[in-house]
């Protein structure tokens, strides 16, 4: 009953066309479920969950061996080490699902001869753009729950670090990174990495759904539309594997192993935003030690935030480049 109040609150802040009920958007979801069957779908579900679980399993064994998946060397915590590697791969999954789920819109809608009535109904292209964009996030719903209760887990256990020692662990920390900043700015720097930290992945799923409409209104051939994604997020899984090879060569202590490691804050930078969405740094031991070690990181977690607030506005933009373009009557 609470989890039900919850919701139904959750759901009187959102627009009209973002709750379950809105008739585009069932009718964009029921779509969805009806390209495959039942047993196909939970068979995906299944797989899926089993895979995880055996990934989780794989890092588990690796920190027993003092090498977990995806770093060099064990995070703070246990928790930590064992889960980082399973959640960022999750987070690809689920990005890649964003910017391929939505880049066959009105190329599907073609092959179904929807499309000509939906263009000239009122707002209709408008109203399937919506709806497509936002069924994403019901479509991923499990990956944002999973990944979003594992990072507030670790923005707690960062909390709760922070009052060891009498509440002079940051204190610590601060007394030697470059430039010198006041406990007072160090702490409000913490609470910036925190929010990009929580904030950071669901904002990219909306961008990457974002940038597959776009690309859904550029193409009229189902060849194309393959074609399209595949580029954007080869392009994206280059940018990912760049920048967590940089970042965890900054973290690792590995600066003298390639050359773009001389730039070691842009670097942890690139794996803040294209890389692991700034989950590394959830742990407070590495961020602090990151702090003392490479020049202005104290300076990261608001240059986060600011990446974050400028994705969320390309994100929007991207999204009404979509609208408009989907809408125009020049196009037909």
């Amino acid at each position: 009953m609470r989890f039900m109040r919850l919701r139904r609150v959750i759901l009187a802040l959102v627009p009209a066309w973002m709750r379950p009920e809105d008739r585009v958007l069932r009718y964009v979801l029921r779509q969805d479920r009806g390209s495959s069957n039942r047993v196909t779908r939970h068979t995906i579900r299944l797989g899926g969950g089993g895979l995880v679980i055996a990934v989780v399993a794989m890092s588990a064994l690796s920190y027993q061996t003092g090498s977990p998946l995806g770093m060099a060397r064990p995070g703070g915590s246990a928790l930590f080490s064992v889960l980082y590697f399973p959640l960022v791969m999750v987070q690809v999954a689920a990005l890649a699902f964003a910017l391929f789920s939505t880049s066959y819109l009105i190329v599907s809608e073609r092959e179904r001869g929807n499309w000509e009535d939906l263009k000239i109904t009122w707002g209709g292209a408008e109203k399937l753009v919506r709806a497509r964009w936002i069924a994403v996030f019901y479509q991923v719903r499990g990956a944002l729950i999973i990944v979003g209760a594992a990072r507030l887990i670790f923005a707690g256990l960062m909390l709760i670090d922070l009052t060891r020692y009498q509440g002079y662990y940051l204190d610590f920390y601060v007394d030697g990174v470059e430039p010198a900043v006041n406990i007072n700015v160090a702490v409000g720097l913490v609470g910036a990495l925190l929010a990009a930290s929580l904030l950071q992945f669901p904002v990219w799923i909306g961008l990457n759904a974002a940038l597959g409409l776009l690309l859904s209104t550029l193409v009229r051939r189902r060849a194309t539309a393959i074609l399209f994604p595949l580029v954007a997020f080869g392009l994206e899984l280059i940018g990912w594997v760049f920048f967590m090879s940089a970042g965890a060569d900054v973290l690792d202590a590995r600066l003298n192993t390639v050359a773009y490691t001389d730039f070691p804050w842009l670097s942890l930078f690139g794996m803040g935003t294209l890389g692991d969405q700034s989950l590394r740094l959830m742990d407070l031991q590495t961020s602090a030690q990151m702090w003392t070690e490479v020049d202005y990181g104290v300076f990261l977690g608001g240059a986060l935030l600011i990446a974050l607030l400028i994705e969320a506005g390309l994100a929007n933009l991207l999204f009404w480049q979509a609208i408009r373009r989907a809408s125009a009557p020049a196009r037909e």
